[in-house]
């Protein structure tokens, strides 16, 4: 398993945006610690989470390495009928639209 710990003072050394350390400070006090957010054991639940309730937040820390991405996930026989899925590899049988919503490849 992978350990992910992400502290304010790195976040804002790769820019965060303001509208998003709400919701780091949020987990951070959730979670009664100082100055960090710590998922011990990160797993795929995790980035699936992150991705619907922030779905621009998931993308960013993604794209800057700080946690693990969603490839290597098994969807097969999961129905992604119209998900919203802007970047990223597709996974097999679907296509990505030009509004970045899924839909099954032809």
């Amino acid at each position: 398993m992978i350990s992910v710990t992400l502290h304010r003072d790195e976040l804002t050394r790769h820019d965060a945006c303001d509208a998003s350390m709400p919701f780091f400070e949020w987990l951070r006090d959730a979670q009664g610690r100082d100055d960090s957010v710590r998922v011990r054991e990160w797993t795929p639940l995790h980035s699936l989470w992150l991705a619907v309730v922030r779905l621009s937040d998931a993308e960013w820390l993604t794209r800057r390495g700080l946690i693990p991405g969603m490839s290597g996930a098994n969807l097969s026989g999961a129905n992604l009928s119209g998900a919203y899925y802007p970047t990223g590899d597709l996974p097999n049988g679907w296509a990505r639209g030009t509004d970045g919503y899924l839909m099954r490849a032809t």
